[in-house]
């Protein structure tokens, strides 16, 4: 009599482990769809506000430095940010000062802008490999925390540095 109500207590209990099993396989499935349709429900909200606006003009309050390019097209973006340029002072005192080497965190390409509107040549180095020794002859500028231009470059944490 006892082996028999052991072995109703096993399934029993293998009853309830497969439920409890079941119930949290129900669960995920449950929290996976709420998921899916808080996604699709923000992508919907997102795409059509985005949507409001034209296509070919830069959204309201959006600025590039200081520089407040909204409204503006991509053409007249660039022009602006390259007027902006121009007529910064502090790429021009750096670029006299006339330092062999320049050190950035930037990832931007504003300064080499600079020195292709004032012709001068400047070596860009984001990685070891663009050590070249042809390249002495004008500034570097060495960009630590990598470049827009270069993807993998970018540092954004100490664990992402590649030495």
């Amino acid at each position: 009599m006892a082996a028999g109500s052991q072995r109703k207590g096993n399934k029993k209990s293998k009853r309830m482990s497969r439920m409890r099993r079941r119930r949290r396989q129900v669960l995920f499935g449950l929290v996976f769809v709420c998921v899916c349709i808080i996604f699709a429900i923000s992508y919907g909200v997102l795409y059509r506000y985005v949507s409001k606006f034209p296509a070919d003009k830069i959204c309201d309050n959006i600025y590039i430095g200081s520089v407040n390019v909204s409204g503006m097209t991509d053409k007249e973006a660039k022009e602006a940010l390259k007027k902006h340029l121009e007529e910064s002072m502090i790429y021009k005192y750096i670029m006299e000062l006339d330092c062999p080497v320049i050190y950035t965190t930037n990832y931007d390409h504003m300064l080499e802008e600079y020195y292709k509107l004032k012709k001068r040549k400047l070596h860009k180095i984001v990685k070891l490999n663009h050590f070249n020794s042809d390249e002495h002859n004008y500034p570097r500028i060495m960009k630590f925390h990598g470049d827009t231009e270069d993807m993998e470059s970018i540092v954004l944490t100490l664990s992402l540095i590649h030495i």
